[in-house]
């Protein structure tokens, strides 16, 4: 399935910015309502829109919907699979190489907790990488099983598009930022899938107001699967 055209180019989707034919997205309202698709083609919203049709934009509302297994609401999309992109995604990193690719820039972030998720490798029960943005060390970081371990980009300013990269194979994972190898782990793993975009790790609880708006900008955005 493919995205329909856009009519003498008089308007600009997400869709046509990044390829969503193998996502669905989750949303900070109705109970963390999901966009799948072909709906997904034509979407936009508040939450999920464009900048000048160079970028996808997310925002997230702090005291947003969450999804059963978070305090934290997020506007973030899910990897999925099939010829139509119907199917979770479940891969393994002990057979083949696995890799997203995406450019991102943190443009807000919670003031009281100024931590920003942008991406992700999950298992079916938890995550097992997160790539985010951290305001207190001033800089994009990541987190192994959930404990932060180490930096990707350092002195890190709000609004600047960065390059990111997960590669996963050989039963482990290698992280990229701007083109450099910043991390290793060796953690083999199944039933393995992205996410991307915007999930803030704070709510009305950690002392941040409600109505903020966190907000992150997707510029590119590639998955890759090679047997």
């Amino acid at each position: 399935m493919s995205p329909p055209a856009q009519a003498a180019a008089t308007r600009c989707l997400p869709s046509d910015i990044i390829d969503l034919n193998t996502w669905k997205l989750t949303l900070p309202i109705n109970n963390a309502q999901e966009i799948t698709l072909p709906a997904l083609y034509t979407y936009q919203s508040p939450y999920f829109n464009h900048e000048a049709c160079t970028a996808v934009v997310f925002r997230t509302p702090i005291g947003g919907a969450t999804t059963p297994n978070s305090s934290y609401s997020r506007t973030e999309l899910r990897e999925m699979t099939g010829s139509e992109g119907t199917r979770l995604a479940s891969w393994s990193n002990t057979s083949g190489t696995h890799e997203m690719d995406w450019r991102v820039a943190v443009d807000n972030a919670p003031p009281a907790k100024p931590q920003v998720v942008v991406g992700q490798v999950h298992d079916p029960n938890d995550d097992v990488i997160q790539v985010l943005y951290d305001g207190k060390a001033g800089a994009i970081t990541y987190r192994w099983l959930g404990k932060t371990t180490g930096q990707l980009v350092s002195g890190y300013r709000l609004g600047t598009p960065v390059d990111l990269k997960i590669v996963a194979s050989g039963g482990g994972f290698q992280l990229y930022a701007n083109g450099a190898l910043k991390a290793t782990q060796s953690r083999p793993g199944s039933g393995l899938y992205f996410k991307a975009g915007d999930y803030p790790q704070s709510s009305p609880g950690r002392g941040d107001d409600p109505n903020f708006h966190s907000q992150v900008r997707i510029s590119k955005l590639a998955v890759k699967h090679v047997p």
